[in-house]
């Protein structure tokens, strides 16, 4: 969308609010052009444009009282549902801007006053910083403080992310400007987005990033930015892919996936200072093209206009308007100035405050302009120089309830049923007891949690199945199985939409169950020893089965041939656990000898990797891989380890998280460090983490929840099964109820139940509370919007592909090692080549769900396949070629069907969500943040927080943006110029000497 720049030069006050009692210290926009002003009279208020009156009406819910001193800052999140405080008083306050609620408060434990708040691009995060020259990252889904860095010796006035999230810039009242890294750069073999956390930083970590080395080192400094401070700084939202000049420094780098190419992301970051200067910074940082090499960033000042001269005192505040075509500057001489970014001039001169003007802001559309001061006024001026430019209203399709007072006070009541929520222990939602049944041994839920399988005491395995989310469970047809001589103590699902059971016994086989069929599959495979089998796991991959038992050994057989692949020796004591990692590469095993032990399985070796020889006094009884742990390349459990090898850096990397349980009734968090030389697995390292301390008997079974591993259970021989946050190690829940020793607890697949197994022949089934089913589930999605192709891995590669509904060209990109960076840079047909040149992936159990329920999924089939990938792609290289998403919107109005009913803008990815509607993936996820499990248009519960990709209607809105696909060989650059060029879409404009126009 162009942004012709038609600024006054007498700039027209449309509105002045004096309802402040205190200096206005700062102002920003929000959707729908909803303003915020924060003042020293501790309050923040919200301001709601009335089109019919041209004016702002302080909003039903304002003001927002809370913070005991001065709010020195406010900020809106990125799809504008929440607002951010900061205050004088140390503690920042996230707020819901509908119903004036209070989300949460961040209060460290020693700080000074808070004088910038940020979110992070995806909202996942809160970044403060302050007088104690410390920025804090906090992580806004679990509430937690997750990094707090000493980055400055002054007070630090400016904070700014880039808008794909990858770097921070600071800068402090002694005049130094730095850039750190904000977030990890995705691994080369990450998990799917189900298995990515909300945030890629570490959760317990002391420095911005694990990549980045020692804990005062930023990336890059200016040590004299600007002379007696750095008062403010901002990011413009355009960002630039663009093309080094050097050579590439190796061979390497000259093979890598960009064909030779050395790429970097261009940011263009202002500062405003004690000097009265506004300066622009030229921030450019490697591409990692999804290879998951480590952040580095490098700042130079920007040329040819580094130096924006006109203020006649201190610069107070800075931010980038209508797509960074535009910069905005207040200043302690009562003025704020308007500047074109390509030509440096300034455009108009804002006056009518009688004190300093502090903080300037502009509308999101671009057509208002705020500006706050202290003389305790709010002054809204019309931008393009209109006298009454109200903002463009969303269709009356697309607007969520309007905010009524019976509406409000509706939400309010949902926003206090939320947070009362937020406390709720697990419900029982059902027991399982059927006549004559033995002990309970073993659970474990099916792929997509409608059927449960449980081992018995009795010989006998027993499933049980619900026809939907909301049904009970009855017992399956085909039950029990029948087949084992001696009591069952192990049942485990295979991964896979045709559902397999395996299960093992006291008379020393395993068993492979065809479900459907409610039969054996294949011939028993025999414990080599004769012993009992007393566990069994299945690989994550779905290709090998491990059991172990009274023999000592550990056996791992094909699961598809049932060739014995490896007999392992070591344990002194029957074998009484076994666990896989997530990537299927490492076995850990347990014993009643109190030890643990790990294997490799890539290729599968009878040598022993590590062993911890007193891992639980009195015997080890259970152990369990976290799913989101093990990732190459990455360690999020502890980046303040100054050992790189030991952090799991570079691409051959490994670092692990594991649970174990034992007789000594604890529970017990490893790090399992990891490394391939060769080729070859070898582990380095595995250290106590955390101990969770709480059952007052024997613990026999740890289950980490699936996805991303936030929530850890362990049933005990105290008849209790605690529930335990992971990252802070508090246990959330006790779950009471068995009348005997526990033996056995599992997950469903999408967190929301969990059940547990006794000796007392009964089977709980337990729901879990909508808040916690969020936490562990919830808005990972919204961070695929702040990261660029160019830096997407083959997994990425290989999500994308899934959510248009082609997993097995997904499952092909994968093993093709296809990265973004060739998406967006290599001929098409040379993509397509690489594709076709491997084998077809495999379809999960959530591919095959989504395509059946999606409308618009590409058939895999279809025999124009080849064409839908070219769209695709071109596609994808338009969306790319442009700095921001607004910049590629076309001019013309869009069609009500293509704008979210949160934000009223055009969506990007949309989702579908349970209430039925379709929303902004980021702006919904931010919804949820929020804590209301409520839908947005119908404010009823929302019965689950899966979202479902909108495949049709992305289509449609690409087409509207984009067009048809050109033939093959119409190809075009999106890589730019490695010189500075022009913002796009701008005019040059004379500029007088010195950039001043003043009149």
């Amino acid at each position: 969308m162009a942004h012709d720049l038609c600024v006054a030069e007498d700039m027209a006050c449309i509105q002045t609010i004096e309802t402040h009692k205190n200096d206005v210290t700062s102002v920003d926009f929000g959707i729908d052009a909803m303003l915020a002003s924060g003042s020293g009279d501790g309050m923040a208020r919200l301001w709601t444009w009335v089109s019919e009156d041209n004016c702002y009406i302080e909003a039903d819910c304002s003001p927002l009282i809370g913070h005991k001193y001065g709010v020195n800052s406010v900020c809106f999140s990125p799809q504008g549902t929440m607002l951010l405080t900061g205050c004088g008083d140390g503690s920042s306050i996230v707020w819901n801007v509908k119903t004036g609620g209070r989300i949460h408060t961040f209060v460290p434990a020693t700080a000074g006053a808070v004088r910038v708040c940020r979110f992070a691009p995806d909202s996942s995060a809160v970044l403060t910083a302050g007088d104690d020259g410390a920025i804090r990252v906090w992580n806004l889904l679990r509430r937690t403080l997750t990094r707090c860095v000493w980055a400055h010796e002054g007070a630090v006035h400016a904070l700014a992310p880039t808008p794909d999230g990858r770097l921070l810039l600071s800068g402090c009242s002694n005049g130094a400007l730095r850039v750190w890294a904000l977030a990890d750069e995705p691994s080369p073999s990450s998990p799917s987005r189900q298995q990515r956390s909300l945030t890629s930083s570490p959760r317990h970590a002391s420095t911005l990033s694990g990549n980045t080395g020692p804990l005062e080192t930023p990336l890059a400094r200016v040590e004299a930015a600007h002379d007696l401070g750095v008062l403010a700084g901002d990011v413009s939202p355009q960002q630039l892919l663009v093309e080094s000049e050097s050579e590439p420094e190796d061979e390497a780098e000259a093979s890598g996936p960009g064909g030779g190419k050395r790429l970097y992301h261009r940011y263009l970051a202002a500062t405003g200072g004690n000097d009265n200067a506004v300066r622009l910074w030229d921030v450019r940082s490697p591409a990692c093209g999804g290879c998951g090499s480590e952040v580095r960033a490098e700042v130079a000042p920007a040329e040819p206009h580094h130096a924006l001269l006109g203020h006649g005192s201190a610069v107070t505040s800075v931010r980038f308007a209508r797509a960074g075509s535009l910069l905005l500057s207040a200043s302690l001489d009562k003025t704020a100035r308007i500047w074109q970014v390509s030509s440096g001039a300034c455009l108009s001169v804002v006056r009518g405050h009688t004190r300093f003007v502090f903080a300037v802001a502009a509308s999101r559309c671009g057509t208002l302009l705020a500006t706050g001061s202290y003389d305790q006024k709010v002054r809204v001026w019309a931008l393009l120089g209109e006298r009454r430019p109200p903002p463009a209203p969303a269709p009356a399709a697309a607007r969520l309830p309007p905010p009524t007072l019976a509406h409000a006070g509706q939400e309010r009541a949902l926003l206090a049923h939320a947070e009362a929520e937020v406390g709720a222990a697990p419900s029982l939602l059902q027991r399982l007891q059927p006549p004559d049944a033995g002990a309970v041994n073993g659970l474990s839920f099916g792929p997509r949690g409608r059927m449960l399988a449980s081992a018995h005491g009795d010989k006998m395995v027993r499933l049980w199945v619900r026809e939907n989310a909301t049904s009970r469970f009855a017992e399956a047809d085909c039950s029990p199985l029948e087949g084992h001589r001696y009591s069952v103590l192990a049942a485990e699902f295979a991964p896979g939409p045709s559902p397999q059971l395996a299960t093992c016994s006291l008379d020393g086989e395993a068993l492979l169950w065809d479900i459907q069929a409610g039969e054996r599959a294949d011939s028993p495979l025999q414990c080599a020893g004769g012993g009992a089998l007393r566990t069994l796991r299945i690989s994550p991959d779905g290709h090998l089965l491990a059991t172990a038992g009274d023999d000592e050994k550990v056996d791992v057989w094909s699961l598809h041939s049932g060739e014995m692949l490896l007999s392992a020796e070591g344990h002194t004591d029957a074998v009484a656990g076994l666990t896989i990692s997530p990537d299927s590469q490492l076995l850990v095993s347990c014993s009643a000898d109190g030890s643990i032990r790990m294997w490799a399985l890539s290729p599968p070796s009878a040598q022993g990797l590590f062993v911890l020889e007193a891992a639980h006094d009195l015997g080890a009884l259970t152990v369990d891989f976290s799913p989101s742990e093990g990732m190459p390349g990455k360690c999020r459990l502890d980046a303040a380890d100054e050992d790189k090898e030991a952090r799991g850096k570079g691409k051959d990397g490994h670092c692990y998280l594991l649970a174990s349980g034992g007789n000594d009734e604890a529970v017990r968090l490893w790090r399992v460090r990891a490394r391939f030389d060769g080729g070859v697995l070898a582990v380095t390292a595995a250290t106590p983490w955390r101990l969770l301390d709480g059952h007052s008997g024997s613990v026999a079974c740890v289950r980490f929840c699936p996805g991303a591993g936030e929530l850890l259970a362990s049933a005990a021989m105290d008849r209790a099964t605690r529930l335990w946050s992971v990252y802070s190690g508090e246990c959330l829940h006790v779950l009471e109820g068995h009348t005997s020793l526990l033996t056995s607890v599992a997950f469903s697949p999408d967190c929301s139940l969990l059940a547990t197994g006794s000796l007392d022949k009964v089977v709980m089934v337990w729901q879990l509370p909508a808040h916690l089913v969020f936490q562990l589930t919830g808005p990972d999605g919204s961070k695929s919007h702040t990261k660029r192709v160019v830096d997407w891995s083959p997994e990425d590669v290989d999500q994308w592909l899934r959510e248009w509904g082609m997993p097995r060209l997904g499952g092909q990109a994968r093993v093709a090692r296809v990265y973004g960076v060739e998406l967006i840079t290599c001929p098409v047909q040379d993509v397509l080549a690489k594709l076709q040149g491997c084998e077809a992936g495999e379809a999960s159990v959530e591919d095959v769900d989504i395509a059946a329920a999606v409308d618009g999924a590409v058939n895999e089939d279809d025999i124009e396949l080849e064409e839908h990938i070219v769209q695709l792609i071109h596609w994808l290289k338009h969306a790319e070629a442009t700095g921001s998403f607004s910049d590629a919107l076309p001019d013309e109005e869009p069609p009500p069907e293509f704008l979210c009913p949160i934000t009223h803008e055009v969506m990007r990815d949309p989702v579908i969500c349970s209430d039925g509607f379709t929303y902004e993936r980021a702006a919904l996820s931010e919804w949820l943040l929020g804590r209301r499990f409520s839908s947005p248009m119908t404010n009823v519960p929302l019965s689950s927080s899966r979202l479902l990709p909108n495949v049709a209607l992305r289509r449609r809105i690409l087409e509207w943006m984009f067009g048809e696909v050109p033939p093959l060989e119409d190809e075009f650059a999106i890589v730019q110029p490695s010189a500075p060029a022009e913002s796009p879409n701008e005019d040059p404009v004379e500029v007088e000497e010195g950039n001043k126009a003043d009149s």
